[in-house]
């Protein structure tokens, strides 16, 4: 997905994906695995107003005192790879706080710690279908050359 000049698209797995709202929605792809995005979000590096967020990885101790940081910001939608041998009660936390932020959230799309990785070109524009149950994600590169 990095060495692209194509839009890139994830389906979310063949277990019945989770969906809160269905909706469609555009941001920034910020994100990854639960615990720096814990570490990150309170100090406001990156900012996630406008942005798709991307999760993975529940496995930080106290990663779920964290959440409610993410209703300060303008998220857009938040994509959750795969959960995995997690421990159901932090999902259960992550899936109702993530709920009560109120946009599209879809679960199961192939990207975390995974055997067949998939790198995650943060920072370019995503959309987030919760209907189609898909996360299409900008190109990672670009042919041509940018202009100064």
């Amino acid at each position: 997905m990095l060495f692209t000049d194509e839009p890139a698209v994830l389906h979310a797995g063949p277990a019945p994906a989770r969906v809160t709202a269905p909706a469609v929605a555009t941001g920034r792809l910020v994100g990854g695995w639960v615990g720096a995005v814990a570490g990150t979000a309170g100090a406001g590096l990156p900012t996630l107003d406008g942005a798709i967020l991307c999760l993975e990885g529940t496995h930080q101790p106290g990663c779920e005192q964290v959440l409610p940081l993410l209703s300060r910001y303008d998220i857009r939608g938040v994509a959750i790879g795969d959960l995995t041998g997690e421990e159901p009660r932090v999902v259960g936390v992550l899936r109702s706080w993530l709920g009560a932020l109120g946009v599209p959230v879809l679960e199961g799309l192939p990207f975390g710690h995974l055997d067949a990785q998939v790198c995650m070109p943060l920072g370019t524009p995503a959309t987030l279908d919760t209907e189609a149950g898909t996360l299409t994600v900008s190109a990672g590169t670009s042919a041509r050359p940018r202009s100064r």
